[in-house]
């Protein structure tokens, strides 16, 4: 205690010597009263420091009606020595209560991340509704702000297809386009509805499973199922095509589709879980287990010589095939996903790059492009075969997981930081921001008419119709402008116009692919729709079975 005391002014230590004149005991007595109090208020001085709290990210979209919710996470940054207990108050408006909660009231040191947690509700309006969190240590106050962009479920860009509205689960991993513009998604294995490889059509969709091949239209009816093409387990892990034969892997198992027609290929090795698959320019498939590479040639797979890799077995993380038969390989370092090395092979010798490395692919022209973090210069680069090394572009904060190819070789990207596109001279990028693809998107792709395929593993398939065409959920017209709606926008009332005068079955969907309307009508019928304002698609086919579509905006 002695050191305490003379943390007291001189000239106070004077007063209370004067004070305690009456006897040592009293003098011991006060001076114990005051080291109380100076361990008080240095106790209270310590709890009083200034702190920061941070939410991050600081808007999240939902769309209403949408089985899936979501997270903020709180951060604390302490200053040194700061030990104190901090409690968390959300201020909410009163359509947020209930629906934003807490995780956790309180984090003592070393202040582990904390999360605001987000249910999806139908109770809470559209628009962009404002969360306050306040932070306290019983003397400082902290605050900080995020939104939540409640979106109605008709939103015209986007339709998010998973369990609420589809036969597949909302846990996808992979996508990929064919070569006519069929979607073909991979499913995790999940708690609801089927599970496995999907194709979808934009008119029907085809599920198989280990209970085999399911067939439905877009309402969700069973069309047909064949018990004969069957997946030995439900867990598609990658996809890859050549025009449109199409391949998939699950973690034990490779499978091919044709025609919509699916038949098992006879795997390299037992017991291991596959990662990635590809088919390189020359037709060959290849896949990877993360340890090993393997060649399919002749019906037999040849496993890549890797007795000299510059890496150990089990650390790869990516690999591509460029169009001289090079194989390029990414080393996962262990605990930095985004920083592995990349290592060429060209079936005599190994040659190494130091670039940081998460995600490498070829595309159709033969050029190397790798990805990588937000923290390095330039996430997207190609390689230059005259400098042997890879160089930047000028491209946005991105976390680089996936790279796919869409026309004219321009790369899709998807990863921690969601989904972007590149149209040669600039990236166009969609997160929680300013769409539903949220951070940690599985794989993206683009279909033939520039739309926009994603996958995401706990929202499901997404599709942002921003192309030339956009046809989801109704089947291709040949000739669509042979049928008008007029007006369009209306309010819900319209006139079917055709020159020809034929009997069609009119049906009309909202966005998600749920029938609103169907009925038989002449070309001159007046419709009167009842339904919510948003995007809508009408489509009828004639009794002579021509078929026709067309988008429809619906007012307040």
């Amino acid at each position: 205690m002695p050191g305490l005391w003379t943390l007291i002014p001189k000239k106070c230590r004077v007063e209370v010597e004067k004070i305690c004149t009456f006897g040592i005991t009293q003098r011991k007595v006060m001076k114990s009263i005051l080291l109380s109090c100076i361990v008080l208020f240095l106790s209270m001085d310590l709890a009083a420091q200034p702190f920061n709290t941070s939410i991050s990210p600081k808007q999240r979209t939902l769309l209403q009606g949408d089985l899936v919710s979501t997270d903020f996470n709180i951060h604390v940054a302490p200053p040194n020595g700061f030990s104190a207990t901090i409690y968390y108050t959300l201020i909410l408006p009163p359509v947020l209560q209930g629906v934003v909660t807490l995780e956790q009231p309180f984090v003592n040191s070393p202040y582990p991340i904390a999360r605001i947690n987000v249910k999806n509700s139908n109770a809470v309006p559209s628009g962009v509704h404002k969360v306050v969190l306040k932070s306290s240590n019983g003397q400082v106050e902290e605050y900080d702000t995020c939104t939540i962009n409640m979106t109605p479920n008709y939103c015209p860009d986007w339709f998010i297809y998973n369990a609420g509205n589809s036969p597949m689960t909302g846990y996808v991993l992979a996508t990929d386009v064919d070569q006519s513009g069929n979607y073909w998604i991979g499913s995790h294995y999940g708690p609801t509805k089927d599970q496995g490889l999907t194709c979808f059509d934009r008119n029907e969709w085809y599920v198989w499973g280990n209970y085999g091949l399911k067939k439905y239209d877009v309402n969700g009816a069973v069309l047909l199922t064949d018990p004969s093409q069957t997946t030995t387990d439900k867990d598609i892990r990658s996809i890859a095509h050549r025009g449109d034969t199409v391949y998939a892997i699950s973690l034990t198992q490779v499978y091919c589709v044709i025609n919509k027609s699916l038949t098992p290929i006879a795997s390299p090795v037992t017991g291991v879980g596959f990662t990635k698959i590809l088919v390189d320019h020359y037709g060959y498939l290849w896949l990877t287990d993360g340890q090993w590479v393997w060649r399919l040639v002749s019906q037999t797979w040849n496993k890549v010589d890797f007795s000299a890799a510059p890496f150990a077995g089990g650390s790869l993380q990516d690999f591509a095939v460029d169009h001289s038969g090079n194989l390029w390989c990414v080393q996962y370092i262990s605990g930095y996903a985004e920083n592995g090395t990349i290592h060429r092979y060209d079936g005599t010798f190994w040659t190494t790059f130091t670039a940081s490395t998460s995600a490498i692919a070829v595309d159709d022209a033969g050029k190397v492009w790798t990805g990588t973090s937000p923290g390095h210069t330039s996430p997207l680069r190609i390689y230059n075969p005259v400098s042997n090394t890879f160089q930047g572009l000028q491209n946005p904060w991105f976390w680089v997981g996936k790279i796919q190819f869409h026309g004219n070789n321009l790369p899709v990207i998807s990863g921690g930081s969601g989904a972007a596109f590149y149209n040669g001279s600039q990236f166009t990028r969609f997160d929680e921001t300013n769409s539903p693809v949220w951070s940690g998107a599985a794989s993206a792709s683009m279909d033939k008419w520039d739309n926009l395929i994603v996958a995401h593993h706990s929202t499901g398939f997404i599709f942002h119709c921003g192309g030339k065409q956009s046809t989801v959920g109704i089947a291709e017209t040949a000739s669509p402008e042979r049928l008008r709606v007029a007006p369009n926008p209306s309010c819900g009332s319209f006139r079917l116009i055709r020159e020809k005068e034929e009997k069609m079955k009119v049906t009309i969907s909202d966005a998600g692919g749920r029938l609103v309307y169907s009925h038989w009508h002449e070309a001159g019928d007046d419709l009167n729709i009842h339904v919510t304002a948003g995007f809508y698609f009408l489509s009828a086919v004639t009794e002579s079975g021509e078929k026709f579509a067309q988008k429809l905006i619906i007012t307040d």
